[in-house]
């Protein structure tokens, strides 16, 4: 590869949510939705960012006894 890029993912639970400052070239669309939407839209190729996919699916790893 050409990047020395490192990312972490963290397991956080019993957040609320709120507003925070975002960085003026920022852009998001926040799109609530459980765990097993966010995983049918990666089937769907809805969901295509490769650190959410991986975030994504480690979860559903976790919480089904497979990881």
């Amino acid at each position: 590869g050409y990047s020395t890029e490192l990312l972490h993912l963290f397991w956080a639970t019993g957040l609320t949510p709120a507003e925070g400052e975002r960085d003026e070239d920022e852009i998001l669309e926040i799109v609530p939705m459980d765990l097993h939407e966010a995983v049918a839209a990666i089937d769907r190729g809805e969901i295509q960012d490769a650190k959410s996919v991986a975030g994504l699916l480690l979860a559903w790893r976790k919480l089904s006894g497979n990881g």
